[in-house]
């Protein structure tokens, strides 16, 4: 696997193995990047055309429900892409957002097992 460019000037790599959140967090970190913030369509078409299954973003909103936050630590507001009806932390403990590979998000349990994709 590689890294590869957006217009942005960001690196991207998708890691189609399945983990938690947290697991993939910590893979990122582990390679000096971090869990993919969305900031823009372009930045979000981009990640679709990565990945082949959904897969986790750096979203969450583990510190304060409802308050959503990306770890890169960049602006939230910008650019959403949620599924209608989303994010709707189903039974009341959906703390962590995955894309699916139509480009739409959903928040998940953080503990359900995805693919990543990590910034850097």
């Amino acid at each position: 696997q590689r890294w590869m460019g957006t217009a942005q000037q960001r690196l991207l790599q998708n890691f189609p193995d399945e983990t938690t959140w947290s697991a993939s967090k910590s893979n990122c970190e582990s390679l000096g990047s971090k869990l993919v913030g969305i900031h823009s369509g372009e930045e979000n078409d981009f990640v679709r055309l990565l990945i082949s299954a959904d897969s986790w973003l750096g979203g969450n909103d583990l510190d304060s429900e409802g308050s959503w936050a990306w770890e890169d630590e960049e602006d939230w507001g910008g650019f959403l892409s949620w599924n209608p009806s989303e994010p709707n932390n189903s039974g009341g403990n959906e703390d962590c957002v995955v894309m699916a590979s139509n480009g739409n998000w959903n928040d998940l349990l953080c503990t359900d097992l995805r693919s990543s994709v990590c910034k850097k």
